[in-house]
């Protein structure tokens, strides 16, 4: 069977949703990031944003586990944690961002395994 469009879509619009409460919720305030790297505020905040949405391609692509699904969300969160120490956020704010990419894998490919068809 083939993949339809509407079962990426799906997939898309559940990373889209858990990107934007995770980055509206904890990520780095604008004037946090304005005075790093010589950025404005807006572009340091944007890879909290978009990094996370590299989640439903890798996931469509590689098919994973709900295990493997932990470790691609994990190592997509690692960046954004490590932007927000650079930020000077706490710990917390932090391993949020690690259990986010981490929640974020395990639902992508649990749904992504519920949806799409078994190759054969």
């Amino acid at each position: 069977m083939k993949i339809r469009l509407w079962q990426i879509v799906v997939l898309f619009a559940t990373n889209l949703l858990l990107t934007i409460v995770a980055a509206g919720v904890v990520g780095p305030s604008s004037h946090k990031l304005a005075d790093i790297f010589g950025l404005v505020g807006w572009a340091g905040r944007a890879p909290f944003y978009f990094l996370p949405l590299y989640l439903t391609p890798l996931t469509v692509w590689l098919r994973p586990a709900v295990g493997a699904g932990v470790f691609v969300g994990f190592m997509l969160g690692l960046p954004l944690a490590l932007w927000a120490k650079a930020a000077g956020c706490p710990l917390s704010v932090q391993l949020t961002y690690l259990l986010s990419g981490i929640v974020q894998g395990a639902i992508l490919s649990w749904l992504q395994r519920l949806l799409f068809p078994k190759q054969t």
